[in-house]
């Protein structure tokens, strides 16, 4: 059971990282959206700790995250 549902999972965020869509789900009254962070909340993010992997200047000041609401 936790093998399909590990499984199932990463389908669901694959699609949403590669088609940038929103998963809703009916059960819970929830979604898992795709967020773009913006210039000042990404320069913020990454003077604390944040976003250090990435390049800002490569990547126009733009961070991206997974939301859960």
């Amino acid at each position: 059971m936790g093998f399909i549902f590990s499984c199932a999972f990463r389908i669901i965020l694959e699609t949403i990282v590669e088609k940038k869509v929103r998963f809703v789900s009916s059960y819970y009254n929830s979604y898992i959206d795709f967020v773009t962070v913006d210039e000042e909340k990404f320069m913020r993010d990454r003077q604390n700790g944040r976003f250090q992997d990435i390049d800002f200047i490569e990547s126009d000041f733009k961070g991206y995250q997974l939301m859960y609401h």
